[in-house]
């Protein structure tokens, strides 16, 4: 055999060894995304506010999965309201999950799954569904206790008493008081992660002419439901 003929045979022999690897390394890196079956809620199921909605999903992949993440999303409001975390070293994952619906109106949700496997291929994957708003608004409370009668004096001191309950984690608090339009207090008490707050302080009145007041107080939810209370009174010069 000549040299030049066994070096063409070598050659070749590198040139499919070279295929061969190549076509195995395609197969350890598949970037096809995983299998992802919805089956609760499925697509455009509706549900109200008294049901319990189960989450269960089942995912396939070609290669080892790594972390995936489940979240339900609020499309109207824009947030989400609910995430699971999850691991697994295998090829498939189940889950079985439950979120207990509340809607401030008629909602449009989305499953949104994402996974990770062990090449580092991202993927993510929707379901939509809607939950229909069945349940009265739940405001805070708002009990303003002092000033309560229509008429206060001058160069006296003015007792503020009010409380807020409410069966939600309170997010804002605003307090104001106004002289003729104009803000004479305005301020925002620390309520967050609370579902109870007293505020008990005093005001020194001083007027030059007759004046009307108006005391304003507002409370927001973590879910951004607003309530609000008034009271006015005068003050004779």
């Amino acid at each position: 055999m000549t040299r030049t003929k066994f070096n063409t045979i070598i050659y070749s022999t590198l040139v499919i060894l070279s295929i061969i690897g190549c076509q195995k390394d395609n197969t350890i890196e598949n970037t096809s995304p995983p299998q992802i079956d919805f089956i609760s809620p499925s697509k455009e199921q509706s549900f109200t506010e008294d049901d319990t909605i189960y989450l269960k999903v089942n995912i396939s992949s070609a290669v080892e999965l790594h972390d995936y993440m489940l979240e339900v999303k609020n499309v109207n409001e824009n947030k989400t309201v609910y995430t699971y975390n999850g691991h697994s070293d295998g090829k498939s994952a189940s889950i079985n999950e439950y979120y207990i619906p509340y809607v401030s109106m008629d909602a449009d949700m989305q499953l949104v799954l994402t996974t990770l496997d062990h090449n580092g291929n991202k993927s993510v994957q929707t379901s939509e569904f809607k939950i229909k708003n069945t349940k009265e608004e739940l405001k805070p409370e708002i009990i303003i206790i002092s000033p309560s009668t229509a008429e206060c004096d001058n160069n006296s001191s003015l007792h503020i008493q009010l409380g807020i309950n409410h069966s939600w984690f309170l997010k804002e608090c605003h307090v104001k008081l106004t002289k003729n339009g104009s803000a004479v207090m305005d301020f925002f008490p620390n309520v967050a992660h609370m579902k109870s707050y007293l505020l008990d302080t005093t005001y020194q009145i001083k007027v030059d002419a007759y004046a009307d007041f108006l005391l304003q107080v507002s409370a927001t939810d973590t879910n951004n439901i607003i309530a609000e209370k008034s009271f006015d009174f005068h003050v004779h010069y």
